[in-house]
């Protein structure tokens, strides 16, 4: 997959943006999808990524 693909699949959910758009990417991991998410909000938008899922995963053993 590439930026396109990751853009692509998030574009339909994605339906507040600009200014004032405030989101949270659980599980950002590499933030392939953060950038993504970044390009379909644009300036003004706030991104909160987080890792936590990676955390919980190898803490039950499934890292």
């Amino acid at each position: 997959m590439n930026h396109g693909d990751h853009v692509a699949l998030l574009r339909e959910g994605v339906r507040r943006r600009g200014a004032g758009a405030v989101w949270a990417d659980l599980g950002a991991g590499d933030g392939a999808f953060t950038l993504a998410l970044a390009d379909l909000l644009g300036e003004g938008a706030t991104i909160h990524p987080s890792r936590f899922l990676r955390a919980i995963y190898a803490a039950a053993g499934r890292a």
